[in-house]
């Protein structure tokens, strides 16, 4: 009796996964209307008139928890009234038939991922503190699970492994960018930042394994490589070697002839890679396949055409996917995005020269300004405030179209380094005769620009001559680049340079708070902190004594160093010694002071001997110094 139980327990559980496994498939395919209905089948089952048997989990909250993404996608794809309020219920239903179930490692798993998903959807709605809180509360559910579910055995083993690993690895992965503000939440409550290696090898290894969420998990392992990348302005280069891996095998899982959500990542993989009509063609199909049913869906992909437009310098040609682009809100009566999207054609449509075109366009922003409206995105209120210098006679339709293509839509990274330079080159020819903040604002995208085209050396020079501005000129927009755009590029070639304390002065003099500039300085930060760990030595100047570092030098070469102070201040001597024993001094400096910052020093040695710092805190009887030190 107990062995033809567990036989049916295994034959509804296998069932039920062949089911579940036909309804993520859907997904993927954009047949949304088809998972949905897959989904609340499985969530629907009447425990009264079909019960339990024995070794039988409950899998309502699971196909709950499904049925909650399936709706999100579905009604943010088809833009439905409502859909991130319904979503929100469907999620917290779910949660309440997973606490139904025994206790076992899937249940927690599910729990877990209703908080993780309850919070990305109350961010977007703009609740963003309610909405990391939830994604913080996963952790209560999920801590233990790769002590346990990473090693379940029995019929449910690979799928509870496969939601395990699908699950740290997206909560690790969330964690791991969040901005400093928040991150001091997480760590409060969970008592670590998270490991963003860690997090890819788990996506990884999900998507490997071939398991139930393996789909989730390339498609985020590959958005990563491919989309967050950019946002957080690092090198893509080995990260797209394993998209192109992840889109490969897509092709293969749901047909090479068949547009699924990749279809979308594999676009953006072939701009990456300065291939844009392969972007548009890609993208082309997978309008065909969306057509009008999923209408957020076809805007994003007018969108995208546009931004693959403005990275080969198309801007005619752009203007036209802008305004299909927000056309089709305005078809559905929805007024976000509608001015952020016109701004962009006018914006385009003036760089292309037809001041007619982009009149109108600014005209619908100036009609969408004043519809009663009050929860304006980001976005939609920056297009108000380019809306508001074009009045006011102060507008650089060029300068402002390259602003956006650097920081808000991320086109230079699509760009060749020659439209990159081309670009730059644009710019300056643009601003010559403006404004102060306007030629800041130019320094910044130049920089930028020359920057993403391999040319540090020249965007450092543009960098320095922008930031010798600081403290004279008072910008009369706050811009989102400016001062903080280039104490960013700066902070971007000293990291590149290995020169960790330059780039940290300038990381720290970041201060307007742009979003897409803290989530980059957050990550740069802990990528130095990585490097600074393996470069720089701690030395502890004790109160009234004197700490000596001698470098070695085998032969004629450059030798350089450098160092921070933790605080307070101390005397530097370098010395260089010849085989001899003669003393030649290289530099001195009295009473360096911490705030001071950095200080940084070579010396071209000619032949063989040693370098020595000589760091004296002789004068202060009671107090010790510690410093951060690179020589090499």
């Amino acid at each position: 009796r107990s062995s033809d139980l567990a036989n049916e327990a295994e034959r509804r559980w296998d069932k039920a996964m062949d089911e579940m496994r036909v309804g993520i498939k859907s997904i993927f395919t954009l047949d949304l209307e088809e998972s949905a209905a897959v989904f609340e089948k499985g969530m629907a089952r009447d425990l009264e008139t079909d019960p339990l048997v024995d070794e039988e989990y409950d899998l309502r909250g699971s196909f709950g928890l499904m049925n909650s993404l399936a709706a999100l996608l579905h009604g943010l794809a088809s833009l439905a009234d409502d859909q991130l309020r319904e979503c929100q219920d469907r999620v917290w239903r779910a949660e309440g038939m997973a606490q139904l179930d025994k206790e076992w490692d899937g249940k927690n798993i599910v729990r877990g991922v209703c908080f993780l998903m309850g919070g990305v959807v109350q961010c977007m709605q703009h609740s963003f503190a309610k909405g990391v809180w939830n994604i913080l509360r996963c952790w209560p559910f999920i801590s233990g699970l790769d002590k346990t579910a990473l090693h379940a055995t029995g019929r449910e083993g690979m799928v509870v492994r496969s939601a395990a690993l699908m699950t740290l690895g997206v909560f690790n992965l969330i964690i791991s960018i969040l901005p400093p503000a928040m991150l001091k939440a997480a760590t409060f409550m969970t008592g670590y930042d998270g490991d963003r290696a860690k997090a890819l090898q788990m996506l990884e290894q999900c998507w490997q394994e071939g398991g139930m969420l393996s789909c989730f998990a390339a498609i985020v392992r590959a958005g990563f490589a491919i989309d967050t990348k950019t946002f957080l302005g690092e090198n893509q280069e080995e990260e797209r070697k394993f998209a192109h891996k992840i889109v490969n095998w897509s092709k293969e899982v749901f047909s090479q002839d068949t547009p699924s959500l990749f279809t979308g990542l594999e676009a953006d993989l072939h701009a990456c890679e300065h291939r844009l009509d392969e972007a548009k063609d890609c993208m082309v199909r997978l309008q065909v396949t969306v057509g009008t049913k999923l209408k957020a869906l076809n805007l994003v992909t007018h969108y995208k055409l546009a931004t693959y437009n403005l990275a080969g310098l198309n801007f005619a040609e752009s203007v036209g996917f802008f305004e299909s682009a927000y056309k089709v809100h305005m078809q559905v009566e929805r007024r976000a995005m509608v001015p952020f999207m016109a701004c962009y054609a006018g914006l385009a449509a003036a760089a292309a020269g037809d001041a007619e075109r982009s009149e109108a366009n600014f005209k619908i922003v100036q009609e969408y300004k004043e519809k009663p409206k009050k929860n304006w995105g980001r976005q939609d209120q920056y297009a108000f405030a380019v809306l508001a210098s074009r009045q006011e006679g102060n507008l650089c339709p060029m300068l402002e179209l390259a602003e956006c293509m650097c920081l808000r839509s991320r086109v230079v990274n699509f760009m060749t380094p020659e439209q990159l330079k081309d670009l730059a080159g644009r710019v300056a020819e643009a601003t010559i005769g403006g404004s102060q903040s306007q030629q800041v604002a130019a320094y910044y995208v130049r920089a930028e620009c020359y920057e993403y085209a391999g040319d540090g050396e020249t965007a450092m020079k543009i960098a320095t001559e922008g930031l010798a501005l600081e403290g004279t000129v008072t910008c009369d927009r706050a811009w989102e680049g400016g001062f903080d755009g280039l104490h960013w590029v700066a902070a971007k070639i000293h990291a590149c340079r290995t020169e960790i304390p330059q780039a940290t002065a300038h990381l720290d003099k970041i201060t307007r708070g742009s979003i897409v500039l803290s989530f980059r300085a957050t990550q740069l930060k802990k990528h130095m902190g990585a490097q600074f760990e393996d470069l720089y030595r701690t030395i502890a100047v004790g109160a009234g004594t004197t700490v000596v570092e001698d470098i070695a030098v085998k032969e004629a070469r450059k030798v350089e160093w450098d160092f921070m102070l933790e605080g307070y201040s101390v005397d530097l001597r370098v010395v260089w010694v010849k085989e001899s024993g003669e003393e030649i001094e290289v530099e001195a400096m009295s009473r360096r002071e911490f705030d001071d910052g950095p200080v940084a020093g070579s010396y071209d040695a000619p032949g063989p001997g040693t370098l020595r710092l000589i760091f004296d805190n002789s004068f202060s009887y009671f107090r010790g110094k510690s410093l951060n030190l690179r020589a090499e």
